[in-house]
């Protein structure tokens, strides 16, 4: 096990932010009906670029999915029984969390998420 604990820079605000996590469960009712209710939480993480995938050329024409890598002690839950994926709102846009890795071996609670942007609409350059 590592000897480093990096809670302390996931709360430090040289390196953390607020961000808005938005967590989607989902039941069905006895008429086989799904309800999805949605709860909002501020949290403190660290977000970073993802790993950038290669642009995809369709017939319809061609995109480039945006991804950000979100490390925090907020337990994210990705695809999951009972749950949609959660979505981090980071900058005006909503990313779906993709993957979640937990790294409490390097801080307790610590999870990292790969996210990938929900929709593909860049801003226009300046």
């Amino acid at each position: 096990m590592p000897f480093i604990d990096v809670t302390d820079l996931l709360i430090d605000p040289d390196f953390a932010e607020q961000i808005t996590v938005k967590r989607r469960s989902e039941s069905v009712n006895g008429f086989g009906e799904g309800a999805r209710t949605t709860e909002t939480h501020t949290v403190t993480a660290v977000v970073t670029a993802g790993s950038q995938p290669k642009i995809e050329r369709a017939a319809e024409g061609q995109r480039q999915p945006n991804t950000i890598t979100v490390h925090t002690m907020f337990k994210l839950i990705g695809p999951a029984v009972g749950h949609q994926p959660d979505v981090i709102v980071f900058s005006g846009r909503d990313f779906v969390v993709t993957t979640v890795f937990d790294w409490s071996h390097y801080g307790a609670g610590f999870v990292c998420a790969e996210c990938s942007a929900m929709d593909y609409q860049e801003a226009e350059p300046t």
